[in-house]
């Protein structure tokens, strides 16, 4: 019987085939479940995506519940009533809390729509350029390795692009639910085996909230990688997965 793999990404990429996460899975014979959660089938809170993904699951229960920046936020919820499921969390924290005060002063103007609105209307009109620059400044590699750069580049490039499909009430649904999630107490009840990925130079969300998620989840691993929050985990890590999952 196939082992399941229940994966909830983060904004505003989904994890699909491609992404190394997703091979990673499907090459060793799993089962994957990553739906897209950011759909008009329901309005976007913490409470709704649990029931979103739940459903998704049908009768199955998942041997491993991963959760991605903010689908880590998520995956708590979905943990608490799978308590043998390994978990695995990636960039994240118990809640969004960026280091760099113009991210997190930026994500709350976001959360306000008519702010909300106004941005949409720059963003529409502003050459990508322009827009690629103001992302890099918000998240910027801190390395001089030009492939990682690239990496970077083409990540921001894709984020850029999804941003800007995803309707802008949705956004206003995700950014309002990611900034008043605050699983402290929650993940205290969490007993999950779990293995925590963490960037070293993350900003978006800092080493300091993974180093709160081990203490907090009492069978808890933390692995520290040299990444940011776009490769706090990469190819490199997936000797990691296959002990954690042995």
């Amino acid at each position: 019987m196939l082992k399941t793999a229940l994966i909830i990404h983060g904004y505003p990429q989904p994890v699909v085939k491609g992404h190394f996460l997703y091979d990673f899975f499907e090459q060793n014979g799993w089962e994957i479940i990553a739906p897209y959660l950011f759909t008009d089938k329901f309005i976007f809170t913490p409470e709704n995506v649990q029931k979103y993904l739940e459903n998704e699951l049908e009768d199955r229960k998942p041997d491993v519940i991963v959760g991605v920046s903010l689908g880590g936020l998520i995956a708590p919820l979905i943990a608490q009533n799978y308590p043998d499921s390994k978990l695995i969390l990636i960039a994240t924290g118990s809640c969004f809390k960026p280091k760099s005060k113009i991210i997190g002063f930026f994500y709350k103007a976001m959360a306000n729509k008519k702010l909300l609105g106004l941005a949409y209307n720059s963003i529409g009109s502003m050459p990508k350029k322009i827009l690629s620059s103001f992302y890099a400044f918000l998240s910027r590699p801190y390395t001089k390795d030009a492939s990682t750069r690239e990496i970077y580049r083409q990540d921001s490039q894709k984020n850029i692009e999804l941003i800007l499909k995803i309707p802008i009430n949705k956004d206003e649904e995700i950014i309002d639910s990611a900034l008043k999630i605050d699983n402290r107490q929650l993940l205290k009840t969490i007993k999950n085996k779990t293995l925590i990925f963490a960037g070293k130079k993350d900003i978006l969300m800092p080493l300091e909230l993974s180093q709160k998620l081990k203490t907090l989840l009492t069978n808890s691993q933390l692995i520290i990688t040299p990444g940011q929050h776009f490769n706090s985990i990469t190819k490199d890590n997936i000797i990691d997965l296959k002990i954690f999952l042995a």
